[in-house]
């Protein structure tokens, strides 16, 4: 009995132990999730328990959890089903309390839906106008894929719109089948055909061509004439640039020539039409007979070359001279050889294009008041054909950054600067170009026997104004030689009278041994149509042999005989500047050359 009575206390004691213990506790809320089929945001559970170490398993592996503080939350994959919803659980435990269960219901996929207006587009021979096709589809983000490059698509919302990049000169048809696809829809197909252009061009059995020199970054500007022997009066002239090699013959280049304003290879000039002169410029359609004449303002022309052998073809728009009317479809085509004729040297033409230039020289004088000569400046080269006064020559602005301009007449196929002729005037007050050499210390005015000549560079498109020299300065001093001819621009007073020293009055520019100018053409010399009253669309003026046989002079270095009155000190010594405040600039076509002395 006593045994009993310790065993019952004990008992009693562990029971009521056990009553006082909370149990464990568990709830999750809520205890269902609904996604559709493409929606992947988390969304959360929350987790009431009293236990710290609790878990949540998801039955699927298309369902993941990630476990929180008092939360969990659920995310799914997109359901690409469309055949039917799908369902799982998430299973959560916490210590001895009731599992619960979380359930997860995702909606299949819907279906989209995908379809074209046109299954087929097709351009026939001759057009390249785009076409367009509707995408009917539910989806925003629509694609397509299989573009080839002789196609240009583009989506604009539901419409696609379809242009060809040209015509198709092939021998076959061409044929793309471009793929469109839309959400889960199933892809559709266009199918885009492009036919053979079969051209009919108007056959020329005559061509020939003329070329200028260099215009510039290698190239050569030309001219095409293409017409028929039987009515040499109705044809196609071509203006245009090619590419250029001073050691081999000129001809076009292969490939297809583009409009252009100037300069680069494969390229043409636009027809132009001044009703004043009454004379067409550029690349043009005529027949003279019947007094038409088409502008050509566009479009293509395509050179082939087989060993000696042309084959061109123009496919130009343009429009009429007189009315403006359009034009298109303007084909011709030629096959044989072509002859071009270089005029680079021709007595009627410099070879040099309108163009601006840079010029660099190095100023050999320093000035009193302060004035800083440039070493660098820029102008414009200009050619000027004027037959009447003195035949070809350039004239070439803004020289040593003053508001004066310098010619170089063409002689010979060379550049000979104009040391004669008066450059600015204010009465009898007149500015001339001259030539000096500086010789211990001294600047020494020289009067040279023949015109000095200014180097012109094709290739590179440079007027070089350098170069040697050798000089008799007499007495003991004799002949110097190898002395760098320096050029400048002075003023005289005419106003003197006999022994005035204020005769010479001073130098206008500074006086440079090296000026070089860099051109860059702006515009070519155009060819002139002159068909009304002769044969050759191209017009080229000549010099009369006789005036050319008197203008034709020698400008190599040559032994000069120095002024000896015209001594400057160069040391120490700083030169007043004449200003050009009056007085105004020459007409070098309405002036007769005036010796200065």
């Amino acid at each position: 009995m006593k045994r009993i009575v310790p065993n019952l206390l004990i008992c009693l004691f562990a029971a009521i132990t056990a009553c006082d213990r909370e149990k464990d506790k568990l709830s999750v809320s809520p205890a269902e999730i609904v996604f559709t089929a493409d929606d992947t945001n988390a969304k959360t559970v929350t987790v009431d328990t009293n236990v710290k170490q609790w878990d949540a398993t998801p039955s699927s592996s298309w369902i993941t959890v990630n476990k929180g503080e008092g939360m969990f939350a659920v995310t799914v994959e997109k359901n690409t089903s469309t055949s039917a919803d799908r369902t799982g659980t998430i299973t959560v435990k916490a210590g001895s309390a009731k599992q619960e269960i979380v359930t997860v219901n995702q909606s299949a996929a819907v279906v989209n839906t995908l379809s074209l207006t046109k299954s087929t587009l097709t351009f026939e021979a001759d057009n390249t106008d785009r076409q367009e096709v509707v995408v009917l589809t539910d989806v925003v983000n629509w694609n397509y894929s299989g573009v080839p490059l002789w196609l240009t698509l583009e989506k604009d919302g539901l419409t696609l719109h379809v242009t060809p990049a040209g015509l198709n000169f092939e021998t076959n048809p061409r044929e793309a089948m471009i793929i469109i696809t839309a959400g889960n829809a199933t892809p559709v197909s266009l199918q885009v055909i492009q036919e053979v252009t079969r051209i009919e061009y108007s056959p020329f059995d005559t061509a020939e061509g003329l070329y200028f020199g260099n215009m510039g970054a290698g190239t050569a500007l030309f001219a095409l004439d293409m017409y028929n022997a039987s009515d040499e009066m109705a044809g196609i002239q071509i203006l245009g640039f090619s590419t250029y090699a001073s050691a081999e013959k000129f001809r076009l280049d292969a490939g297809t020539y583009h409009l252009t304003e100037i300069g680069e290879a494969k390229s043409f000039i636009d027809g132009e039409y001044d009703s004043g002169e009454d004379m067409f410029f550029g690349s043009f359609v005529y027949d003279v007979n019947l007094e038409k004449f088409t502008l050509i303002t566009g479009g293509t022309f395509d050179v082939e070359l087989t060993g000696n052998t042309y084959t061109i073809t123009t496919n130009f728009t343009g429009k009429d001279a007189f009315t403006n009317a359009a034009a298109d479809k303007i084909r011709y085509s030629y096959t044989g050889t072509i002859q071009f004729e270089d005029l680079s040297d021709d007595m009627s033409e410099t070879g040099i294009a309108e163009s601006d230039y840079t010029a660099t020289g190095t100023p050999q004088l320093q000035f009193t008041g302060g004035y800083e000569s440039k070493s660098e400046w820029e102008g414009k080269v200009e050619p000027v054909f004027d037959d009447d006064n003195f035949g070809p020559y350039i004239a070439i602005t803004n020289f040593a950054d003053e508001d004066i301009t310098i010619y170089a007449d063409y002689i010979a196929g060379k550049f000979l600067l104009d040391a004669q002729y008066p450059l600015w005037e204010d009465g009898k007050i007149r500015a001339y170009l001259e030539y000096f050499v500086i010789y211990k210390d001294e600047v020494i005015q020289v009067s040279l026997k023949n015109p000095w000549t200014v180097e012109y560079d094709k290739m590179n498109q440079t007027l070089d104004f350098s170069g040697l020299i050798d000089i008799n300065l007499g007495g003991t001093v004799g002949v110097v030689n190898d002395l760098p001819l320096h050029t400048g621009v002075y003023v005289y007073d005419f106003n003197y009278t006999e022994n005035d020293e204020e005769f010479c009055l001073g130098f206008l520019t500074n006086i440079y041994p090296d000026i070089k100018l860099e051109l860059t053409p702006v515009s070519p010399a155009p060819a002139k149509a002159s068909k009304f009253a002769g044969k050759t669309v191209l017009n080229k003026p000549a010099i009369p042999r006789s005036k050319l046989a008197s203008l034709t002079r020698s400008a190599d270095k040559k032994a000069v005989m120095a002024d000896r009155s015209q001594l400057f000190p160069v040391n120490n010594k700083k030169f007043d500047r004449i200003k050009l405040n009056d007085g105004k600039p020459v007409d070098r076509k309405s002036y007769q050359k005036t010796m200065k002395k």
